[in-house]
């Protein structure tokens, strides 16, 4: 990225297939959601020490403290998330269809939307105790994703969480929560 350029925007490397590796000066300060998204050949991001906003950790893009995952690349197939993430950003994994399995680390409380939207081989996912969130759309399109289970710390699951998600047969949700039929629908559908 070059030197002068404050804000990667929205969907600007979309679909950039053949991008292997990111690049971000100390410059840059805000990366807008889905700005990598789709780049399925993306292994790293490489972030200048000096970047006050973004790190890397094992060329994965996190926040400058490292509680928020910001971006996974596209390429990858192995997935460590260190304890103290937090939380899971938005779009941080869209359309990755790399992998089959996520455990995360028990610090996260928060899963953002579309987070892992139409991650179409994922198959297995932890939630760990400790959750409070998932946001609007945050598995919709995990077309082999058989069952979620959410701990009692969960308090919202937002719309179109499980939309698209044909294989889904199990969900538990804490006793307090009321089962909400526009989980599995889009915004604007009737119940």
């Amino acid at each position: 990225i070059p030197e002068g350029v404050k804000t990667i925007p929205r969907g600007v490397f979309l679909g950039c297939t053949s991008l292997k590796k990111a690049v971000i000066t100390k410059n840059v300060e805000k990366i807008d959601v889905d700005a990598f998204s789709g780049c399925t050949s993306l292994m790293d991001f490489s972030v200048d020490p000096e970047n006050d906003h973004y790190k890397d950790t094992d060329g994965v893009l996190y926040s400058k403290d490292g509680g928020t995952l910001v971006f996974f690349p596209g390429g990858r197939i192995e997935i460590v998330i260190p304890e103290g993430t937090e939380v899971i950003g938005d779009s941080a994994f869209y359309e990755n269809r790399m992998f089959d399995r996520i455990d995360l680390p028990k610090s996260i409380r928060s899963i953002g939307g579309h987070a892992f939207y139409r991650c179409s081989e994922l198959m297995h996912l932890d939630l760990p105790e400790g959750l409070e969130r998932a946001g609007e759309s945050s598995f919709e399109g995990c077309s082999l994703l058989k069952s979620l289970m959410f701990p009692d710390s969960t308090v919202n699951i937002e719309e179109s969480s499980f939309r698209n998600c044909r294989e889904l047969m199990w969900i538990r949700v804490p006793d307090n929560m009321e089962f909400d039929l526009h989980w599995f629908a889009a915004p604007n559908d009737p119940p």
